[in-house]
């Protein structure tokens, strides 16, 4: 899984800003999986970009 996938999947439970997906990664998938800030901005920058986010 990308964290493209990740991030998406995220959303899509319920909005949130780049400061609540950190939340919710070192919540819920920091045992499995570990993200750091500056890939989940580039990554929410990407999709917004690919217009797949608002």
């Amino acid at each position: 899984m990308s964290l493209r996938h990740a991030v998406l999947g995220l959303l899509s439970e319920e909005p949130g800003s780049g400061w609540d997906l950190m939340q919710k990664f070192d919540i819920s998938l920091r045992h499995a999986w570990t993200a750091t800030q500056s890939q989940v901005y580039g990554e929410l920058a990407k999709l917004t970009d690919a217009g797949l986010i608002t």
